[in-house]
């Protein structure tokens, strides 16, 4: 599932680089590598099915679909304090959300008619 896989990536990337926020703010190639995925991220994300995203209001679809829109049109201006909290706090939750709303689908052939719109 690429939500599980790009929330594992950024986690992979913050294991790799050593998991410091000051790592995070003097490494461009760390951040490169998290504002990247964090982009992938919203774009699965912008791809679910709009029924399954109505059912799951805990989940803050339009906040990750956000931080993608920002990121690929505002790159320059991106706040890098911003991206370390996403990256640390909010993709750990929506990566936990995310794989129990895959736990409650029932049948694998119906997963994917839920999941893509």
């Amino acid at each position: 599932m690429d939500i599980i896989d790009q929330c594992n990536r950024i986690e992979d990337h913050i294991r790799h680089y050593g998991g410091g926020e000051e790592t995070f703010r003097e490494n461009w190639r760390f951040q490169d590598n998290v504002v990247l995925n964090l982009e992938r991220l919203g774009e699965a994300v912008n791809r679910l099915s709009v029924g399954l995203t109505l059912r799951h209001p805990e989940v803050n679809w339009s906040g990750v679909v956000g931080t993608r829109i920002v990121i690929a049109h505002h790159y320059w201006k991106l706040d890098m304090d911003s991206i370390w909290l996403t990256a640390t706090q909010d993709v750990p939750d929506l990566k936990a959300k995310f794989e129990r709303i895959l736990d409650e689908l029932e049948e694998p052939q119906n997963r994917e008619n839920q999941l893509s719109g």
